[in-house]
């Protein structure tokens, strides 16, 4: 929880949002929003597990890349399903975000974080979980902030095409170390 909260009030006092949004400025066209957005910081209403609150006290919605963790109003219940649209388990889970069409999953209980593609049964996967952390906190510091976000489309080889290597967020998190690369 430390290294999340030093993160994000690392970006804030580097004038990381301005300088990436004057890249985004500069590259026109190829991407629909700015790679960075903090929020203001904000308390939720609801009792979250897994250190989402201190997420949303620390950075409020936010965009880190193709992750966007919505406004509390926006949250709401949903399954990760299989391909024959039956829950995969029996996890109470709550939408607390989307990586493009894919979701980013709070289980309820455990306070766990998933990114869920509900088509992964279109290229023969098992499952649809992409990525998983252990918690709300976990996941900003690794995934949002950190090396795992090479992996928001699932592991590196099985993937088309090296996305990650144009992904302006990404850049950012490797010319910065916090992609520890």
């Amino acid at each position: 929880m430390e290294s999340m909260r030093a993160k994000i009030a690392g970006l804030r006092g580097d004038g990381a949002v301005t300088a990436l949004a004057r890249r985004w400025e500069d590259d026109a066209g190829r991407r629909n929003a700015p790679p960075l957005a903090l929020g203001e910081p904000v308390a939720l209403a609801g009792a979250y597990p897994g250190g989402l609150a201190d997420l949303y006290l620390a950075a409020g919605p936010a965009r880190f890349g193709e992750i966007l963790f919505l406004p509390e109003s926006a949250f709401a219940p949903m399954d990760a399903i299989d391909a024959y649209g039956e829950p995969i388990d029996d996890r109470r889970r709550l939408r607390i975000g989307d990586v493009g069409e894919d979701a980013v999953l709070l289980d309820l209980d455990s306070g766990a974080v998933i990114v869920y593609w509900f088509n992964y049964f279109e290229r023969g996967w098992d499952s649809g979980v992409l990525v998983e952390r252990a918690s709300a906190a976990e996941f900003a510091d690794t995934v949002a902030m950190g090396p795992g976000y090479a992996g928001l489309h699932g592991p590196k080889e099985r993937q088309r095409t090296a996305w990650w290597d144009e992904d302006p967020w990404f850049a950012y998190l490797r010319e910065t170390g916090l992609a520890g690369e």
